[in-house]
C-alpha cells in the first residue's frame, strides 16, 4: 500500500512540477511580460519569416521534450522526474549533450521570442539560460554525482554539458 501511495504522490508532484516549472517558464512569465510590454507601449513589428521559424523551434523543442521524457521512462522505468535516478542514460539525445531536456525548454522559449517579437521575452530567455547554467552546474550535477557516482563522472567526461562535440569543433576552427 505504501508503495502505491508513494507512486501516486510522485505523479501528483510531477503534475505540480509541470505547472510550476515549464508551464511558468514557457507560458505564465512570457504572457505577463507581453502584457507589460503592451501596457508601456513597447510593440515591435512581427516579421513573418521569424514567426514561422519560431513556430518550428517551438515544435522541435516540444518534440525533444517528449523524446527525452519517453527515454527517461523507458530506460529507467522512472514514473516521474521526482524518482531517484537509477542509472545514467547514454542513448539518443543524452549521448549528444547531458541536458537535452533543457535544450527543449530553450528551443521553445527562443521560438516564443520570435513568434511574439518581444524584447522582454528575449531578456527573460537570456536570464533563464543563465539561471539554468548556474543551477545545473552548482546543484543538479553534484546531486547526480552523489547518487550515481563514478558512472555519472565517466558520462560527464564523455558527453558535453551543453554543446555537442561536433558543434564545438566547428566553433573552434
Amino acid at each position: 500500500m505504501k508503495k502505491i501511495s508513494g507512486f501516486f504522490l510522485r505523479q501528483i508532484d510531477a503534475v505540480i512540477y509541470g505547472l510550476v516549472g515549464p508551464f511558468t517558464v514557457l507560458f505564465i512569465v512570457p504572457k505577463y511580460l507581453l502584457a507589460v510590454e503592451k501596457e508601456i507601449g513597447i510593440l515591435l513589428p512581427i516579421y513573418q519569416p521569424l514567426k514561422y521559424l519560431g513556430i518550428v523551434l517551438m515544435n522541435l523543442g516540444g518534440l525533444l521534450a517528449i523524446w527525452c521524457a519517453l527515454i527517461m521512462f523507458l530506460t529507467t522505468n522512472a514514473p516521474s522526474i521526482f524518482s531517484k535516478p537509477q542509472k545514467v542514460i547514454e542513448i539518443d539525445p543524452y549521448k549528444v549533450v547531458r541536458h537535452p531536456m533543457m535544450w527543449a525548454l530553450f528551443l521553445v522559449l527562443a521560438g516564443e521570442v520570435m513568434v511574439e517579437s518581444s524584447l522582454f521575452i528575449l531578456i527573460w530567455f537570456l536570464i533563464f539560460i543563465r539561471f539554468s547554467i548556474i543551477y545545473i552546474k552548482r546543484n543538479e550535477e553534484p546531486l547526480l554525482i552523489s547518487i550515481l557516482g563514478d558512472d555519472y563522472i565517466h558520462y560527464s567526461q564523455k558527453v558535453p554539458r551543453w554543446f555537442p562535440k561536433s558543434l564545438q569543433r566547428v566553433v573552434s576552427k
